[in-house]
C-alpha cells in the first residue's frame, strides 16, 4: 500500500432494521463497513446477490450501488461505520448518502472519494465471514462508543481504534481472497486467534469452529509447529 492512510470516521452507530425493511439501491461517497450481529436478509452489491447472516462482514465502496433487504421474520442488527481512508479537506461537511447516482446534484457528485481499496490487494472481497468475528465486533463497538462518548483528543483515539480494526479487516479479507487462501497461513491464523482471546481458556473445539477447520487438522498444526 503506497498511499498514506489518514482515516476519518464519518459516522458510527448501532443500527437495527425492522423485519421486512428495505434500504433501496443507493451509492455512497465514502466507505461503509457493516457487521451483521443478529438476523438475516439479502444484500446486493453491483447486482451481485449475497445472503447476510450473523457474523458476516460487508464492505461498500464509493460509487458502488447496493441495497439491503431484511428478512420478514426477524430484525437485522447491523453496527456499521462510514469512513474515509485518506485526508480530504471537506471531510467534515460530506454527509452520508442515501441516494442513487441519478438523483444527485452536481455538487453531490463532487463528494465521491477515490477508491483505493485494490491497492492493498486485489481482488478485495465485498463480503466475507471473519474467522474471528467476535474480535472485529469488539473493535467496531469500541469505535461506536468513542463516537458516542468523546474523550480528550478523541480524533486521535478514533484514528488509532480504526487502524486496529482495519488491520484485522485486511487480514480477514486476505484469507478470503482466492489469491491469499493458502494452508501455510493457518499457523499464523491460529496464533492470532489465541492471542486475541488470551484472557480466557480456549478449547480445541472452539478454535476449530471459529477458524472453520477440522479439529484433527488444528491438532496436526499444533504438533507440526
Amino acid at each position: 500500500m503506497s498511499l498514506p492512510l489518514c482515516p476519518y470516521i464519518r459516522r458510527a452507530w448501532y443500527n437495527i432494521l425492522h423485519p421486512g425493511e428495505v434500504i433501496h439501491n443507493r451509492v455512497i461517497y465514502d466507505y461503509e463497513l457493516v457487521f451483521i450481529k443478529k438476523g438475516s436478509g439479502h444484500i446486493t452489491i453491483n447486482d451481485q446477490l449475497y445472503t447476510a447472516e450473523a457474523g458476516d462482514l460487508f464492505l461498500f465502496r464509493p460509487k458502488q450501488q447496493h441495497a439491503i433487504y431484511v428478512s420478514p421474520s426477524e430484525e437485522l442488527i447491523q453496527p456499521h461505520i462510514h469512513f474515509d481512508l485518506q485526508y480530504y479537506e471537506n471531510r467534515e461537511i460530506v454527509p452520508v448518502s442515501y441516494e442513487s447516482m441519478e438523483t444527485m446534484t452536481p455538487e453531490q457528485l463532487t463528494y465521491f472519494r477515490e477508491d483505493i481499496i485494490d491497492q492493498f490487494f486485489s481482488p478485495f472481497p465485498s463480503y466475507f465471514h471473519p474467522h474471528n468475528g467476535v474480535y472485529i465486533e469488539q473493535l467496531i463497538f469500541d469505535i461506536i462508543h468513542a463516537v458516542d462518548n468523546p474523550r480528550p483528543f478523541n480524533d486521535v483515539y478514533l484514528q488509532y481504534a480504526f487502524l486496529r480494526l482495519w488491520e484485522q479487516v485486511l487480514l480477514e479479507a486476505s484469507y478470503t481472497s482466492r489469491d491469499y487462501v493458502k494452508k501455510e497461513n493457518t499457523p499464523m491464523l491460529i496464533k492470532q486467534f489465541i492471542e486475541q482471546n488470551d484472557s480466557r481458556a480456549l478449547t480445541m473445539d472452539e478454535i476449530a469452529n471459529a477458524l472453520h477447520f477440522s479439529k484433527s487438522y488444528i491438532a496436526r498444526i499444533f504438533q507440526e509447529t
